[in-house]
């Protein structure tokens, strides 16, 4: 219940008003004579009317000073919970993404996904979350953050790497590396007193066109070489579902069913799922069924402010009281 200062200063503005007029009217006011119809009002020979319009004045004083208050049954209030899901968006930045779109929606495969990302991240402005790329590494572009401006800020400028020593997919890799982040992130809030925020839920949307291939300079990087089925593992074990989004409508040729059964069984191990990108307009629909499927927690309150009733109430009775003297006293000049 907040206080209007300002409606504060027209009510006592108003009151000293009153006061003056009442002054005035008691200094060189004449008489007042009863009108004879008003006799309804009188009993034993008493005229009661003069004091019901004073007890009237003083009510219209007292709703009005109610009405400064602003009184609630309710008004309208959204309380954000501090605890809620936490994503990262795991982005492929290899260079097969630099080419046409299948989809034939933008120019490149990681224009699309930027598109779709970026509304993704604006529809959960409660959400923790974070961007890490892939290629050959798996660099963390922004941590878990609930700075959404940083985050898209971040996927304007994210492109595929450059450099051909920069090449390769290393998919295991960034999965097993994200789920570590999570892991990390969790601990750390658990050993505060007063954690800022509780994580709720945790899931990966991994954005790929492709299926693991690490840097031949990697091979011997056993970490750059994890397999999926060891970061599937490693995630479910943090308790982070991963859901993989596949970005070319050729993957799901025949000859790629080894690989696509490894790919599915990174999302199905952890209890999230895998989606295929076949036409215009699938990305949208995927990323939309995703953000049904990892919700936060929010407590909405509604409530409704019944100041304006109190407002219209004094008013009716100020006009009432005007009503009785002009109409039914009369001043005896």
């Amino acid at each position: 219940m907040a206080l209007d200062f300002e409606l504060v200063g027209y009510v006592v503005l108003f009151y000293i008003t009153l006061l003056a007029l009442h002054i005035v009217k008691k200094r060189f006011s004449p008489p007042m004579y009863l009108h004879p119809k008003a006799r309804i009002f009188a009993g034993d020979g008493k005229v009661f009317l003069p004091k019901i319009i004073r007890l009237l004045s003083w009510s219209v004083m007292f709703v009005l000073t109610l009405a400064v208050f602003e009184p609630a049954l309710t008004k309208e209030e959204t309380q954000i919970s501090s605890e809620g899901a936490a994503l990262y968006l795991v982005i492929d930045q290899s260079g097969s993404m630099d080419r046409p779109s299948e989809m034939q929606r933008s120019k490149r495969k990681i224009d699309d996904v930027r598109s779709v990302v970026s509304a993704f991240v604006r529809k959960r402005p409660n959400d923790l979350i974070g961007l890490i790329s892939f290629a050959r590494r798996a660099p963390i572009v922004v941590p878990l953050t609930l700075d959404h401006n940083f985050v898209l800020a971040a996927i304007e400028k994210l492109d595929v790497v450059k450099r051909a020593e920069d090449e390769g997919s290393a998919i295991g890799y960034a999965v097993y590396k994200t789920a570590h982040l999570f892991a990390e992130t969790k601990l750390f809030f658990e050993t505060k007193k007063e954690a800022p925020y509780r994580i709720q839920s945790a899931a990966i949307v991994l954005f790929t066109d492709g299926f693991p291939h690490p840097s031949p300079l990697d091979r011997k990087d056993s970490l750059r070489h994890t397999s999926l089925s060891k970061a599937a593992l490693f995630a479910k074990e943090k308790a982070v579902r991963i859901y993989v989004v596949n970005v070319d409508p050729k993957v799901v040729q025949k000859r790629f069913q080894s690989q696509l059964l490894e790919l599915k069984n990174l999302a199905d191990v952890t209890e999230g799922k895998i989606y295929f990108a076949q036409k215009e307009g699938d990305l949208e629909a995927i990323v939309d069924e995703i953000d049904t499927l990892e919700k936060t927690k929010i407590v909405t309150k509604r409530q409704h402010s019944i100041a304006p009733n109190f407002v219209l109430a004094s008013f009716g009775m100020l006009i009432f009281v005007l009503f009785l003297e002009l109409c039914i006293l009369r001043r005896v000049p």
